[in-house]
């Protein structure tokens, strides 16, 4: 990074690498930047901080921003596109990657490898409900694929075996069933 210069006219400007300009006025710096739709030179607090590029801009400006994206007919297009079969393929694929890191072809492998079985009960998966995917929260490690009730399920246990063994005797305890027998069938 380079050092603000000393003794510099006010109206003196520097051009930096890329887009960024750095404008000395009266012994105040100020960085600016060209916007990518609206070619207009704008303070860099006119821009958005770019998520996926860290201590980076977006490439265009706020106000093209709120422009290009909040636009009826831009929320129209891209809500259609969301709701066709390639764009649920793009949005299910992104989800898979970034929430569980498998892809779309270990998912289908993995419900293959299950008979399209939930992994612990053994029911079927039916009607138009995907299975969930089940991870460890600590870890994020993808473990395999639940029915809903099974996810929810072990999801308000906390994963914990202690709480799954203290809700199996209550349960057991309240049907009056032996819990060494139903162990036994496991």
């Amino acid at each position: 990074m380079r050092s603000e210069p000393t003794n510099m006219p006010p109206t003196t400007e520097l051009r930096t690498s890329g887009k960024l300009i750095v404008v000395y006025r009266e012994g105040l710096r100020m960085e600016t930047k060209v916007c990518n739709r609206c070619k207009e030179e704008k303070p860099t607090s006119e821009f958005y901080k770019d998520s996926t590029r860290p201590g980076k801009l977006l490439y265009h400006c706020k106000a093209c921003h709120k422009l290009y994206t909040g636009s009826p007919e831009n929320l129209a297009r891209r809500r259609e596109y969301r709701n066709s079969p390639r764009g649920k393929m793009l949005v299910q694929e992104w989800q898979f990657k970034t929430k569980y890191g498998i892809t779309t072809a270990q998912w289908e492998a993995q419900l293959i490898a299950q008979a399209g079985r939930c992994a612990s009960c053994g029911d079927p998966f039916m009607g138009d409900r995907a299975p969930d995917i089940d991870h460890c929260h600590k870890s994020g490690q993808f473990r395999g694929l639940l029915c809903s009730a099974c996810n929810t399920s072990e999801g308000l246990l906390q994963s914990s075996s202690q709480r799954v063994l203290a809700l199996l005797q209550y349960v057991c305890e309240n049907n009056g069933e032996d819990i060494h027998e139903v162990l036994a069938q496991i």
